[in-house]
């Protein structure tokens, strides 16, 4: 008996059958053979790249089934997620748009415009169109969340809490909304509601490493310096390269007058960016308290040529440096930057 030759049929029902997306997307190859014009095949193949972070070859099948189909608004969706996932967020708002014209009531695609808005820095059209998604699903948190943060990055903070409130009654499991909304907290000065916000955030994601960080911030800003050291100490043990949680948790042993470990950490957040002017200033003012005088003049001087008129303001009135405020080098080191402000 003759075996039979699959059909386009059969090639589509081994897709459907099929668990991973190499094999689905072998089937649909073989279905397209067999019919160069099968929109689905070439749609479902493009979600199974997509799905394997192929994004490149999605957009090639999208492509071809918007050349066939122009009015096919999944494919404009997914490709326009699929630029978003390249960083073509031109591209990506441009196929939503398609999408909103064909579909005007469809929440999501106003939300996938949004983001892409706020990677664009077109905060205004984000807000826009997280605010039509919301209105078309009141329930959307996300749509919430992220107005929120468009709102953030126009510094209207008060409205990005009321926001972040919403997307927290709506979805309380998320711990970004509450890392979020303690930024917009810490922007304010609310450090403690920023502190039970970064806390909330860290409960729900205890890897989330950037919401030690900004606890720690928050801490020190209310001169709770050991609790300060704890949280940075905790993000540097989740992210070892963060230059600036070893500046900062410097300062806190310094402002509690450990100044060996304060240089310690300012040594280390040199060596992860050799270009951070506070951490050479900070070192300086340390070494000062230790009489360090060689030490203080070598890091103020690296510090003032990364800013002379900022570090020459503050070394010409810190305390840090009375003990060598009439010394004649540190005089001539600031008389030399005075210059050049």
């Amino acid at each position: 008996m003759t075996k039979q030759t699959p059909t386009t049929r059969d090639w589509l029902e081994k897709a459907n059958e099929a668990t991973q997306p190499e094999e689905q997307i072998r089937c649909y190859t073989e279905a397209i053979k067999l019919n160069p014009k099968l929109i689905l095949a070439y749609f479902q193949r493009g979600n199974c790249y997509a799905n394997l972070g192929q994004s490149v070859n999605a957009i090639e099948d999208y492509d071809r089934a918007l050349h066939l189909e122009p009015e096919m608004i999944g494919a404009y969706i997914n490709r326009g997620l699929c630029h978003a996932n390249l960083d073509q967020h031109e591209k990506a708002v441009a196929d939503y748009s398609s999408a909103v014209q064909l579909d005007p009531e469809n929440a999501e695609i106003y939300y996938y415009r949004g983001n892409s808005s706020v990677h664009l820095e077109q905060n205004e059209k984000a807000i826009e169109d997280f605010s039509q998604a919301i209105r078309l699903d009141p329930a959307f948190a996300y749509a919430y969340g992220n107005r929120g943060l468009s709102y953030s990055n126009l510094g209207q903070d008060e409205k990005a809490i009321f926001d972040y409130d919403q997307a927290a009654r709506l979805d309380p499991e998320n711990a970004s909304i509450y890392y979020n909304r303690g930024n917009s907290h810490a922007y304010l000065r609310q450090h403690e509601k920023a502190i039970d916000d970064y806390s909330r955030a860290i409960s729900l994601d205890p890897e989330m490493g950037e919401a030690y960080y900004n606890r720690g911030n928050c801490y020190g800003h209310l001169k709770q310096y050991a609790k300060a050291i704890e949280s940075y100490s905790q993000a540097i043990q989740l992210e070892p390269d963060i230059a600036y949680a070893y500046n900062n948790r410097g300062l806190s042993y310094a402002n509690l007058g450990q100044h060996d470990k304060a240089i310690a950490d300012y040594d280390r957040a040199i060596s992860l960016d050799p270009e951070m002017e506070d951490a050479y200033y900070n070192k300086a003012c340390s070494c000062a308290f230790q009489d360090k005088t060689k030490e203080v003049l070598m890091n103020l001087r690296l510090a003032l040529q990364f800013g002379p008129q900022k570090y020459h303001e503050l070394a010409g009135s810190d305390t840090a440096f009375a003990k060598i405020r009439g010394n004649a080098d540190f005089q001539n080191l600031l008389q030399e930057y005075c210059d050049k402000c």
